[in-house]
């Protein structure tokens, strides 16, 4: 597996390439996540993006290096723990 290079793109000055995920498949996570992206984000606050399908969606992107980030649906306790 190749190694996250977020961590030191930052300090270095470099850009980080960040794309969304709003699809609501974890095939199409997995394809984006080996597109070359730095990170991705699952968006579950604009799209149709449930609690199980973006733990689906994480487990597609964790077959890649990249940094993974998840948009909670409201900015309540009970979803900010779940993620």
């Amino acid at each position: 597996m190749e190694k996250c290079e977020v961590p030191n793109l930052v300090p270095a000055g470099k850009p980080v390439i960040n794309s969304w995920c709003g699809i609501p498949s974890s095939f199409s996570a997995e394809v984006m996540a080996h597109a070359g992206w730095d990170s991705l984000v699952v968006d579950m606050q604009h799209g149709m993006i449930d609690y199980q399908m973006m733990v689906t969606m994480l487990q597609g992107i964790s077959t890649s290096a990249r940094r993974r980030v998840a948009e909670a649906l409201t900015n309540c306790a009970e979803n900010l723990e779940r993620l």
